[in-house]
Formats: structure tokens, C-alpha cells, sequence
């Protein structure tokens, strides 16, 4: 039975990809998971612009994450 892994890319150079630990049965499930991992993300940015705006332009809460899922 394959599994399936999540892979997120982000905007900035400096930032380096990142694999959410947990495997998946479904894709669908890799899916969710990533959707789920895209908001926290943005929201944590929001967090961090709402502390210190200078540092921390709302833009980069706004700016696209994209997603890949791995089978194994």
C-alpha cells in the first residue's frame, strides 16, 4: 500500500523546503494535511506582523506557499 509525504515550498530564498513528518494512506489525506499546514503558516505570519510590523510585512502572511505530495 503506497504512503504519501508532504513537501512545502516557500516563497523566500532563505527559507528551506520543509517535509511534514507524518505519512499519509491517501493523497487526499496529504491534501488536507497540507491545506492545514498552508494556514498555520499564514497565521503565524499574521501573528508575527501584528507584534512587530516592521519586521514582519503582512505581505509575506499573504505570499503563495506551494505544496508538493511524494508518494513512497
Amino acid at each position: 500500500m503506497a504512503k504519501y509525504k508532504v513537501l512545502l515550498h516557500f516563497p523566500d530564498d532563505e527559507s528551506e523546503d520543509f517535509y511534514l513528518d507524518d505519512y499519509f494512506k491517501s493523497e487526499s489525506e496529504a491534501e488536507d494535511a497540507a491545506w492545514e499546514a498552508i494556514g498555520d503558516y499564514r497565521l503565524g505570519m499574521q501573528m508575527f506582523h501584528l507584534s512587530n510590523p516592521g519586521d514582519y510585512p503582512l505581505e509575506e502572511a499573504e505570499a503563495e506557499v506551494e505544496y508538493e505530495i511524494i508518494k513512497i
